[in-house]
């Protein structure tokens, strides 16, 4: 690997478009540290050095939590607390997912009327 001093971040040379298309795959950080051969560690300090913009959430969860399959049992009428107990994950997280990846969210009122059907339906 090549070596090359980049203000604070030096050492091991990561390349930007690289890292970035890992990420945007998908990939955790520890799968992208396994790839170039580093630790997590410098994984996160590449991303905040490039200021890539990219959350930490992003690398921190090691998830495995397809995302369009979320998009599409959101729009099946799946609630965000059932989708989020069936993967395990925070509401927030799988809201978060959910608007990435072009999905909208359900008014308060539609929330509503889809629970009174699931309801009448369950009777």
């Amino acid at each position: 690997m090549k070596t090359k001093n980049y203000g604070y971040c030096y050492s091991v040379y990561i390349p930007k478009d690289e890292l970035l298309n890992y990420v945007k795959q998908g990939l955790t950080g520890k799968e992208i540290s396994e790839i170039f051969d580093v630790s997590l560690t410098t994984i996160r300090k590449r991303l905040k050095c490039y200021n890539t913009g990219t959350p930490r959430a992003h690398i921190r969860y090691h998830l495995k939590v397809p995302y369009t399959q979320l998009v599409e049992e959101y729009n099946s009428g799946m609630s965000l607390p059932e989708i989020s107990k069936k993967y395990k994950v925070s509401t927030n997280y799988t809201k978060t997912r959910i608007l990435e990846n072009g999905g909208v969210l359900r008014t308060k009122k539609e929330a509503q009327l889809l629970r009174y059907r699931k309801a009448k339906v369950t009777k």
